[in-house]
């Protein structure tokens, strides 16, 4: 019953704001927040969209994590989501790597990929943001990117996205997210 009543709600809001909006070229930002431990990414591979396919080609890239997603309003978990890494590349004090996204909802998923300098971030100074575990590294950043696809109500969305997070290491492994936001507009 929750899953359908928000479904009607999201349908009614995406509808009212573009008849306020007026024009055929309105935008609709959606924000959602994960924080969590990180989940293994089970997606099924043979469920992999034809999008993934042509954003991994022939390349080694790697299933990351799942993470349920929250609604940034109420807090209550309205899907997931399922990201994939290739390209990593390793700074001093950073690292980037392209992030391929799949966030997976009731009225369907939606698939996103990160711009050419791709997913970044940086270790952050102890002292200015404490990691929650004794012995662990918070990296912060995040990526911007555009939407490639999607399923269902999001068949024909187009758009863009942006990440930002506070991810804490421990013994070089992502460990907990302790803020992630997400930001979709489609157009």
């Amino acid at each position: 019953m929750f899953q359908y009543r928000y479904a009607v709600r999201t349908i009614f809001f995406l509808l009212f704001n573009l008849m306020l909006a007026g024009s055929a070229h309105a935008s609709i930002s959606l924000v959602w927040v994960a924080r969590s431990e990180p989940e293994t990414n089970d997606f099924p591979v043979d469920d992999l969209p034809k999008e993934w396919q042509a954003w991994c080609g022939s390349q080694e890239c790697d299933a990351v994590a799942k993470l349920q997603l929250r609604s940034a309003v109420t807090e209550r978990v309205i899907g997931e989501v399922y990201s994939w890494s290739k390209s990593l590349r390793i700074g001093t004090q950073s690292l980037c790597f392209d992030e391929f996204l799949i966030f997976r909802f009731s009225l369907g998923d939606l698939y996103t990929v990160s711009n050419e300098q791709g997913a970044c971030g940086g270790f952050m100074d102890a002292d200015l943001y404490p990691p929650l575990n004794d012995n662990g590294l918070v990296l912060g950043g995040g990526s911007d990117g555009s939407i490639v696809g999607g399923t269902g109500f999001f068949g024909l969305a187009e758009g863009n996205y942006t990440s930002r997070l506070f991810l804490e290491y421990i013994e070089q492994d992502p460990a907990f997210y302790n803020e992630l936001l997400f930001r979709v507009s489609i157009y």
